[in-house]
């Protein structure tokens, strides 16, 4: 099935990388400590080729600052970065503040007290974004339990197309306007990204 699938890969042209963060450049084990030698030169040698990249995370800007840490800068013009699950998309070199409050009317402050009452719930992190809200697993509610306890918890809001997706530490309920496919789809149409992310499957994001 691997063969298959490379040489299925290889039949295709592609002129840009889009990559996940968490799990994908960088492993579970190292998200407190960067991106690993090795990944640092895997990207160091499509940097020299002029690949360009888009990296799409459901985090902030630490990944900025942490991806900063780990390319020269003489290529950080070759990288975007589409935090908070492609709401927001900045180039490598932006240093400012995201637009990280929810709007004035927003559902999700409701939602995450309605949540943090919950007793699976309530030791947890909660984080309210502007276009969705994270609740970090522990090891002792790994994402895909989290996942199955707040989807539950969700039914009486189905009616406003929330979505609930996991990644390798968190689960994240996006408003519609947060999707990782939303930088790809305002790329030019001669664009052929290259996508690698570890949550594929549903309910990954």
């Amino acid at each position: 099935h691997f063969e298959t699938f490379v040489k299925t890969l290889s039949t295709f042209t592609f002129t840009a990388l889009a990559i996940d963060y968490d799990g994908t450049l960088c492993d579970q084990r190292d998200r407190f400590r960067g991106i690993s030698i090795s990944v640092r030169d895997g990207l160091a040698t499509l940097l020299n080729k002029q690949i360009p990249i888009l990296l799409i995370t459901g985090r902030g800007k630490s990944v900025g600052s942490a991806l900063r840490g780990a390319v020269a800068e003489k290529f950080w013009n070759l990288i975007q970065v589409a935090y908070y699950n492609g709401s927001e998309v900045h180039p490598l070199s932006f240093d400012g503040e995201l637009d990280r409050l929810p709007a004035p009317d927003s559902v999700l402050p409701h939602i995450a007290s309605q949540l943090t009452s919950h007793p699976l719930l309530k030791d947890l992190k909660f984080e309210v974004r502007r276009s969705q809200l994270t609740i970090t697993a522990t090891p002792h509610i790994p994402p895909c339990n989290l996942h199955s306890v707040v989807s539950d918890l969700l039914s009486p809001f189905v009616h406003l197309g929330l979505r609930v997706v996991t990644s390798a530490h968190s689960v994240d309920i996006l408003l519609c306007e947060a999707s990782k496919r939303l930088p790809l789809k305002a790329k030019g149409p001669n664009d052929r990204y290259l996508c690698v992310g570890d949550g594929g499957e549903w309910p990954g994001n």
